[in-house]
């Protein structure tokens, strides 16, 4: 009798991921230029200065 529940419940948590899946590519593929400018903003932040950055942060926490 345990096998039915678990056979559905493996059935919808496939469904989730792939639906999850899609949404996140999808998303990925929509922002990538977004997501890249966001990573050369932080590389170039950390090749400047780190500490001028951490500062930055800080200010903008406090």
């Amino acid at each position: 009798m345990l096998i039915i529940p678990i056979v559905i419940v493996s059935m919808m948590i496939n469904l989730v991921r792939q639906l999850f899946f899609h949404i996140f590519v999808f998303d990925i593929m929509q922002h990538s230029f977004t997501i890249i400018s966001i990573f050369f903003w932080i590389f170039n932040c950390l090749s400047k200065d780190k500490l001028s950055m951490w500062e930055h942060l800080s200010r903008d926490v406090m």
